[in-house]
């Protein structure tokens, strides 16, 4: 957000309407019949608890372990991370960086994995959309993704050009 916001990195993302849709429809059936929301195992962390910083555990893409999955982090094309931003520096001498910028290490990073990270990760584009859609898939067993909006995120996986 020019003028407003400017972060070092690009800011996370991951989009979470989809896991904010199945939240909706998960609390939806607790009031209306006392079914409880799924619950995520919690972020794991490589630090004892108490600790300050917190340091998460991550997978060979840097993505956190634990907490919601999604096929943005169990069939990654970047790294999505919930830290590590900051302000941008100044770009010259004298320059004023907005004072809300402090606000983008609330707002974590998005890192796009580079052409050789993502052939070394799917070979081929149907390697990619496998991946993709079993994430998916196993996103909406674990009760974080709605069916109706799981398959239009395998679709969007099919028709991208990943891995080609």
């Amino acid at each position: 957000m020019p003028g407003l916001i400017e972060c070092a990195r690009p800011i996370n993302a991951g989009p979470m309407h989809w896991v904010f849709n199945a939240a909706v429809h998960w609390i939806n059936l607790w009031v209306k019949d006392g079914t409880p929301p799924p619950i995520a195992p919690r972020l794991e962390t490589t630090t004892e608890p108490g600790v300050d910083p917190v340091v998460f555990a991550v997978d060979s893409h840097g993505n956190a372990l634990g907490g919601i999955r999604t096929p943005f982090v169990d069939a990654p094309i970047a790294l999505l991370a919930g830290t590590g931003n900051g302000a941008r520096p100044p770009a010259f001498p004298g320059e004023v960086v907005p004072p809300t910028s402090r606000f983008c290490s609330i707002f974590g990073q998005t890192v796009p994995f580079t052409d050789a990270e993502l052939a070394a990760s799917y070979p081929d584009h149907e390697t990619f959309a496998a991946e993709y859609s079993l994430a998916a898939m196993t996103a909406v067993r674990s009760g974080f993704l709605l069916p109706h909006d799981a398959r239009a995120l395998r679709h969007a996986a099919a028709l991208s050009d990943i891995g080609e």
